[in-house]
C-alpha cells in the first residue's frame, strides 16, 4: 500500500491522510450502504403484492340433505387452482385448511396434510381437494330453512368455502412466511351419477393475497404437484 494516499476525508484533497483512517471510513460507508440496501429490499419485498389468485374450478354436491331436526348430510367435491403470475416472487405452500359453511353455519373443517410444494414463477397449480363429507347439526332460522327448500327446488346451494393457507414467500434472497385467508362464495349444483344437471361456474376466491381481480397475464405453465404417494391431498379434522 502506498505510503501516502489521497483521501476525500482529508481537509485538502491534495493532502495525504492516514491510510488506516481512510480504510476505516471507507469500510464504514460500505457497511452503511449495504445495510440501507438490505433494508430497502426487505421493505420492498414485504410490501410487494402477492398476486396469486385462487379459483374453484369444479364443485358439485352428491348429497346435501337437511332432516327435520336440522341435521345436514353432505358430500361436497371441489377442485381449485392457484395462479402465480409474478416474474419475481415464488411460494412454498406449507399448510391449507378448508372450512365449509352454509348460512353462516360451519358444517366441516379439514386440515390438509401436504408435503410442502413449490410454486414457481408464472405458474398455475392444480389443487385437487379431498371430498368433504359427513353430517352436522345446523342452527338454522325459519327463514333460512325456507331458503334451503327454495335452493333444493332450484338444485343449486349457496355454500361458502374458506381457505386458510400458510406459505413461505421468496423475493430474491428474502424469504418470510405469510398467512392467507380467502373466501369462496360458491353456487354448487347437485349432481346425479357424478354429473351435474346445472353447470358450475368457475369462481374466484376473495381476500388476501390479491384483492384486485385484474386481468390475467398470458403464457402460464400448468403444474400438478404430487403430495405424498399420490396426487392431491390427505385430510384430517381438527
Amino acid at each position: 500500500m502506498p505510503r501516502h494516499i489521497n483521501c476525500i476525508f482529508c481537509r485538502n484533497r491534495w493532502n495525504s491522510c492516514c491510510s488506516f483512517m481512510c480504510i476505516y471510513l471507507s469500510f464504514l460507508i460500505i457497511i452503511i450502504a449495504v445495510f440501507i440496501f438490505i433494508l430497502a429490499v426487505a421493505i420492498w419485498s414485504f410490501t410487494f403484492p402477492s398476486d396469486v389468485t385462487f379459483h374453484v374450478t369444479e364443485a358439485s354436491l352428491k348429497q346435501f340433505n337437511l332432516t327435520a331436526n336440522n341435521t345436514l348430510f353432505y358430500n361436497l367435491r371441489l377442485n381449485a387452482t392457484a395462479r402465480n403470475p409474478s416474474k419475481r416472487v415464488t411460494f412454498d405452500y406449507k399448510r391449507i385448511t378448508v372450512t365449509a359453511s352454509y348460512k353462516e353455519n360451519q358444517f366441516d373443517k379439514l386440515n390438509l396434510i401436504v408435503t410442502p410444494f413449490h410454486q414457481a414463477h408464472k405458474n398455475t397449480t392444480s389443487l385437487m381437494l379431498p371430498v368433504i363429507q359427513g353430517q352436522q347439526v345446523l342452527k338454522l332460522k325459519t327463514k333460512e330453512v325456507t331458503e334451503y327448500n327454495e335452493e333444493t327446488s332450484a338444485g343449486v346451494y349457496n355454500i361458502d368455502v374458506d381457505l386458510d393457507i400458510r406459505v413461505r414467500k421468496k423475493v430474491g434472497l428474502i424469504k418470510y412466511h405469510e398467512s392467507w385467508n380467502l373466501v369462496c362464495n360458491l353456487k354448487v349444483p347437485v349432481s346425479s351419477n357424478d354429473k351435474s344437471v346445472i353447470p358450475f361456474n368457475k369462481t374466484e376466491c376473495k381476500g388476501p393475497p390479491n384483492e384486485d381481480t385484474s386481468a390475467a397475464a398470458s403464457g402460464f405453465s400448468t403444474f400438478s404437484p404430487t403430495f405424498g404417494s399420490g396426487t392431491g391431498f390427505s385430510a384430517s379434522r381438527p
